[in-house]
């Protein structure tokens, strides 16, 4: 198709009202290309490497009411979720971070701009104490500047434990 791709025209053509049935036939084995194509509710996507017997197998369960997909695309969706799933494991097997009362005030305020001379004086302790807080947050959060420690506080969303 020289001005869209199946993926563009696909709901306009699901919108009609004699409930048509999509395949998409496509050379992408993109795990996103799939998806959106999945989203935008086709209801088979076969690889241009499957062979003539897993078209027409395709083409018959579609025909029935089944969703398709070929042996190319269920390996990819299926090796996609692994990993995610491998991912998640991994993540939820990292120890949680907890921060002190103390270190989540010193967070926030650095959060806010402030300098450690501030942070002492909003604090009522020493910059030494500041100092040492701020190095004890760094290697708690394994990150070597300010910047990197807001942006590990947000991602773990420690302001809100």
């Amino acid at each position: 198709m020289p001005e869209k791709n199946g993926l563009d025209v696909a709901p306009e053509i699901l919108s009609s009202s004699n409930e048509p049935k999509i395949i998409m036939l496509s050379m992408y084995l993109d795990e996103q290309y799939i998806n959106s194509c999945m989203e935008a509710g086709v209801h088979g996507y076969i690889h241009k490497g499957a062979d003539k017997e897993e078209l027409i197998n395709g083409v018959k369960k579609v025909m029935e009411g089944t969703n398709f997909y070929s042996k190319d695309v269920r390996d990819v969706m299926v090796n996609n979720y692994i990993t995610s799933l491998k991912k998640k494991k991994q993540k939820l097997a990292q120890p949680k971070i907890n921060l002190t009362k103390r270190e989540l005030e010193i967070v926030k305020l650095i959060m806010k701009g402030y300098t450690s001379n501030q942070i002492a004086e909003e604090l009522f302790i020493s910059n030494r104490t500041v100092d040492t807080h701020r190095a004890n947050l760094m290697q708690k959060l394994d990150v070597k500047n300010s910047i990197e420690l807001i942006n590990k506080v947000t991602e773990e969303n420690l302001l809100t434990s």
